[in-house]
């Protein structure tokens, strides 16, 4: 059985980790598991070394992400992946996240640059603002599962729509 991303790195599964500790570690797990340092082992101890550095990779990118680690979090609180993806942000935020996407798109077609960069700014505030919610809810003693699911969803829609922005930004910078 494969360890959790959290036993990767000796962590408890909490959702608000220190991202530095977290860097850190992986840091100090990949110098002593990369391949010149097994160079003179057997082959056995070479594909085990491979096999943790890929492990360590891996349980590093889903960590170092604020959505995969709440779904980490949520996986060791035994909901699957599916049931916390099938959640959908209540109608008023989807409407929201609609005129924001009208928003970037017109700024975008008038290559308004400081619109695109107004639009980030608030973006990145209410992803900071759900990942904050995230991790009250999650890192409580009650934790919400039901409204860490909510907000779950609420933080995938932002993301996407940063990662839009990022485009705009990419089309209308030369």
């Amino acid at each position: 059985m494969a360890a959790s991303p959290f036993e990767v790195f000796g962590l408890q599964p909490r959702f608000g980790i220190d991202l530095a500790q977290l860097k850190d570690r992986h840091r100090d797990l990949s110098k002593a598991l990369h391949p010149d340092k097994h160079a003179a082992a057997t082959p056995a101890e070479r594909r085990l070394a491979l096999s943790r550095a890929i492990e360590a990779n891996e349980a590093f990118r889903t960590l170092n992400n604020p959505i995969s680690r709440a779904e980490a979090v949520l996986l060791s609180r035994g909901i699957s992946e599916a049931a916390a993806s099938a959640a959908k942000p209540d109608e008023e935020f989807l409407f929201a996240t609609m005129e924001l996407r009208e928003e970037l798109a017109e700024a975008r077609v008038a290559k308004n640059v400081p619109a695109v960069a107004t639009l980030r700014t608030a973006a990145e505030a209410s992803q900071r603002s759900l990942v904050a919610e995230l991790t009250a809810v999650l890192d409580s003693p009650e934790g919400d599962v039901e409204r860490a699911i909510w907000v779950l969803a609420k933080l995938r829609y932002a993301v996407r729509f940063l990662e839009e922005i990022s485009t705009a930004e990419d089309v209308l910078t030369p």
